[in-house]
């Protein structure tokens, strides 16, 4: 089984994302939920957004989230939900060792934002991209999958998810309340 880091989206490390995150336990995976915010979670993206860019907006989560993982083994598969795709897409292509990503509901394109995100796809590191036809990073996700970095089997395992940015397609979901400071939890 594989060893996972979730980073969470702008609301936080949410109720949902511990529910995730539990579900790839009991599927036998370690899972890691860094907690970029500190404990502290919100109601609406605007709110998480503004408090992102309060502790330095990106660059300060892709910080703070390679700060995290250097205790950790290098040999992880890096899984972020929108704001946390920053970090999750950013160290899968810089550190060493990586075995993979999956990037929910956004994608950075490759090679434009400088160091930390390189302008190519490491050879060996697998890739799921997660995105609705019509999100703003649908394009960059759709760029990607172009370039050969669509892996089918996912870094988790062969019958993981195969959704990818071409065939996704938006499905009615309902949103739960997030609650407030849930703590980062490792398995």
């Amino acid at each position: 089984m594989a060893e996972v880091v979730l980073f969470h989206h702008a609301l936080g490390l949410t109720n949902p994302l511990g529910r995730f995150a539990a579900a790839l336990r009991d599927a036998g995976h370690t899972v890691h939920t860094p907690d970029l915010y500190e404990g502290r979670t919100f109601d609406t993206i605007k709110d998480g957004m503004a408090y992102s860019e309060e502790i330095g907006g990106p660059m300060a989560i892709v910080d703070r989230a390679r700060l995290v993982v250097e205790s950790l083994p290098s040999e992880v598969v890096y899984v972020g939900f929108s704001l946390g795709v920053l970090p999750a897409q950013s160290l899968a292509q810089t550190r060493p060792n990586a075995r993979g990503a999956v990037l929910c509901y956004a994608a950075l394109p490759l090679g434009q934002w400088g160091d930390n995100w390189p302008a190519t796809w490491p050879e060996g590191v697998r890739l799921q991209l997660h995105i609705l036809e019509g999100d703003e990073d649908f394009e960059f996700a759709q760029g990607h999958e172009q370039n050969g970095q669509r892996r089918d089997d996912g870094p988790c395992g062969a019958d993981a998810s195969r959704a990818t940015a071409a065939r996704s397609r938006p499905r009615p979901t309902q949103r739960q309340p997030p609650s407030r400071g849930m703590r980062a939890r490792a398995a």
